[in-house]
């Protein structure tokens, strides 16, 4: 139960934003789907971003897996500030920290863990609107309930408001792989 919501958290986290000029204003829909020790799942996902500063942010997000041939639901929710500053004219560094409230519902059982997570990526141009972005994401819900994910993903810019994407996060303890499409809608230059 617990390695589920880990990975749902490491993939719930919004990380990145797309504009010419990196945009941290943002609302985000997605689906997602994977597996997770040789379970396949479905899921949702939606969150935002809104820049305070230019090189602060603050993000939260809320998404929501669910195994398929099982009766249970597992959610994360998550809230958090983030750092971004300038590398080059053409790549960002993205710090981020957020407070992770995980939840899996089993009928009418009910189990709930606070954490925390950490996060360190990357955002770039590779050309006009395509943006590569990646990093490593650290979540730890306290003892042995802890986990690193490799993020990657790639947004599109079909003009300054709305951008299309795919992106995956793949963990080791547990093993998942899950892959993703979402819309980011823009608020702000």
């Amino acid at each position: 139960m617990t390695r589920f919501i880990c990975v749902l958290a490491l993939s719930a986290i919004p990380m990145w934003a797309s504009a010419q000029q990196f945009n941290y204003t943002f609302l985000e829909l997605g689906v997602f789907e994977g597996e997770v020790e040789d379970a396949d799942g479905e899921g949702f996902g939606f969150g935002g971003s809104m820049a305070v500063t230019e090189e602060f942010h603050a993000f939260a997000g809320y998404s929501n897996l669910e195994p398929d041939n099982a009766n249970v639901d597992f959610s994360t929710t998550n809230v958090g500030i983030g750092f971004n500053t300038s590398l080059s004219t053409t790549t960002d560094l993205v710090l981020q920290a957020a407070y992770v409230r995980a939840e899996a519902e089993f009928g009418a059982f009910d189990s709930e863990e606070d954490g925390y997570s950490l996060g360190a990526g990357l955002r770039t141009w590779i050309g006009n609107g395509l943006e590569l972005n990646g990093g490593l994401d650290y979540v730890d819900y306290g003892g042995n309930d802890d986990d690193v994910a490799l993020n990657l993903g790639l947004l599109y810019s079909l003009n300054s408001s709305v951008a299309l994407g795919v992106s995956g996060s793949w963990t080791d303890d547990p093993d998942s792989a899950i892959l993703g499409l979402n819309a980011r809608f823009y608020l702000g230059q």
